[in-house]
C-alpha cells in the first residue's frame, strides 16, 4: 500500500508473475491488492513484477507523471 496519495487522481498499475503472466491489475491509488490474481485464487509466495504510470492532478488537469514505475515485490502467503 503507498504511503501518500496526495495529488494522485489515479494509476494503471499491472502486476505480472515470473512466467510475466498478468496476475492483478488496478487504477486504484490505494491498490489494495491482497495476493490474489484475477480469478481470485491465493497466489503463491514469490517475486511478482509491476509495471505502472501514476495520473497526477495539476494545475492544468489530469497528467501523466513523466517517468511510468517498476520493480519487484515480494509477496509472502501465510500458506
Amino acid at each position: 500500500m503507498p504511503r501518500s496519495r496526495c495529488f494522485i487522481d489515479r494509476i494503471e498499475l499491472k502486476i505480472f508473475n515470473r512466467w510475466g503472466q498478468l496476475v492483478f491489475e488496478t487504477e486504484d491509488p490505494a491498490i489494495n491488492w491482497d495476493g490474489r490474481n484475477l480469478s481470485g485464487n491465493q497466489l503463491p509466495s514469490g517475486s511478482y513484477y509491476y509495471v505502472g504510470q501514476v495520473f497526477e492532478q495539476r494545475l492544468e488537469g489530469v497528467t501523466p507523471s513523466p517517468d511510468p514505475i517498476s520493480g519487484y515485490i515480494e509477496l509472502i502467503s501465510g500458506k
